[in-house]
């Protein structure tokens, strides 16, 4: 399935990665190897190749280059051309680069000095323009002038190399005309919270303190979204001005209230999120909050990634309620990317079928086939039986013989040298008892993960 996360946009990982707990950027990449075990494939827009700390992280790691290298399916692009650019793959790629030249543009990555990835743009941009692709070959000089960022810009430039060499142009498949920007959606957001303001006032199934509670809740979120338009509206003069992000964050700090600067932008965020995926429109989008923020999509269409319709009687239901964070139950660092491509390759034919049964769009349709993928993939993750004890036996028997050898040289007799040696022993044997536990964690944590997934799709509780 076609994925468009919003995770993965830098802005959100940006303040997620200051509110939600220490490691957010790791959790994602462990949230992503769970979905390409599921078989999804995220659609990214242009600024997330060189604008998310997670997409950096994630290009600046040798294994899931080559992952992604052999296995085109699991990362996608879609983008806009720019006719200074052209429409060819490595033209498309570097097509977000020209955000950055964008009046008050800042970068979600280079917050205090936009500075190096600024000149990272006009770099590959002149690439490409003079060559008509980017040479991983050729150090960049970006990269050797801020050496203290040349991880996240070598980063940068090796994900425009990655979809440039793509076969085929990305290019957005929405439909002229029908393309949104965030401004829009909380217009749309704002008309559609006044309309189900109406419909809660007509519920005749509910209580009068759910109903005012509810009612209450829809009126907080309408003031919400209007304060943010209102702010915007004072700020930028120019309606065209006001379609663009960046120049929101620009002027920003004009609100004085730091609780309500921070809603503010959160709801911009959401929205842009929420525009962006409807106009690369992928099968399905993610939808999330952020602190004080609205998401759209649960109040404007029902959210198909995740199966789960949004009834007006249950407004502070699964899609509102519950934080969509990529915090994962277990630990899965020890699966390695070589690994997940091996089980992709080796699970193609249940990963067809789950796919085709998430294009049905109802959990019926869905249940039995992710249950059978889950099983393929378990059944390719699991580890062996048992973990071989020999090299601890070993290292016991040759620590007691290298004793009794140096017993058997010794002015003592072997019988008055026994009493030392097996309270060595014991000692030693806590040492290597350590060491086995410390061994095997790899092999108790990749039984965690399978055993996590049999017992999913046998329907237990997790």
């Amino acid at each position: 399935m076609q994925l468009y996360p919003h995770w993965l946009d830098g802005e959100f990982v940006r303040i997620a990665s200051n509110t939600a707990a220490p490691g957010f950027i790791q959790e994602t990449i462990r949230a992503m190897k769970l979905h390409a075990l599921l078989g999804t494939q995220f659609i990214l827009n242009d600024v997330q190749v060189f604008d998310s700390a997670a997409v950096l992280a994630l290009f600046a790691d040798d294994a899931l280059y080559d992952f992604v290298r052999r296995d085109r399916g699991f990362l996608d692009l879609r983008v806009e051309p720019d006719p200074s650019l052209g429409d060819s793959p490595f033209a498309l790629a570097a097509r977000g680069f020209t955000r950055t030249r964008a009046p008050g543009w800042i970068s979600s990555v280079f917050m205090n000095d936009s500075t190096p990835i600024k000149r990272l743009a006009d770099e590959i941009i002149a690439n490409v323009q003079a060559k008509g692709y980017v040479d991983l070959e050729c150090p960049s000089r970006t990269a050797k002038n801020y050496p203290q960022y040349a991880k996240e810009l070598n980063a940068a430039s090796r994900a425009v190399h990655y979809f440039g060499s793509q076969d085929k142009p990305h290019k957005m498949v929405a439909v002229p005309g029908e393309r949104t920007n965030y401004y829009q959606v909380l217009y749309d957001l704002l008309g559609k919270l006044d309309e189900v303001a109406g419909e809660v006032c007509q519920l005749s199934k509910v209580s009068e303190g759910i109903r005012s509670m509810l009612l209450a809740q829809v009126h907080e979120d309408f003031a919400h979204v209007e304060d943010t338009i209102n702010f915007i509206d004072k700020e930028i003069e120019d309606p065209e001005a006001r379609k663009a992000r960046s120049r929101v964050l620009a002027i920003l700090g004009h609100e004085a209230d730091l609780a309500k600067r921070e809603w503010i932008w959160n709801n911009v965020v959401q929205a842009w999120n929420y525009a962006t995926q409807k106009t690369l429109q992928p099968e399905g989008g993610s939808v999330g909050t952020l602190p004080g923020a609205m998401s759209p999509a649960p109040y404007l269409e029902s959210p198909t990634d995740i199966l789960v319709p949004v009834e007006l009687e249950n407004l502070a239901g699964p899609m509102v309620g519950v934080a969509d964070l990529p915090i994962l139950p277990i630990d899965i660092d020890e699966i390695g990317w070589a690994k997940i491509a091996e089980a992709r390759e080796a699970t193609a034919d249940t990963m067809e079928q789950l796919t085709r049964a998430r294009h049905a769009g109802n959990i019926d349709a869905l249940s039995q086939p992710l249950r059978e993928h889950l099983v393929a993939v378990g059944r390719i993750l699991q580890p062996p039986k048992k973990v071989s004890k020999v090299p601890y036996v070993l290292t016991i028997g040759t620590y007691v013989a290298g004793q009794v050898v140096m017993a058997g040289f010794g002015d003592q007799t072997l019988k008055n040298y026994m009493i030392p040696l097996v309270t060595a022993g014991i000692m030693n044997a806590g040492r290597i008892g350590g060491d086995i536990w410390r061994d095997t964690a790899p092999w108790r944590q990749r039984r965690a993960l399978t055993n996590t997934l049999f017992r999913a799709a046998k329907g237990k509780a997790i």
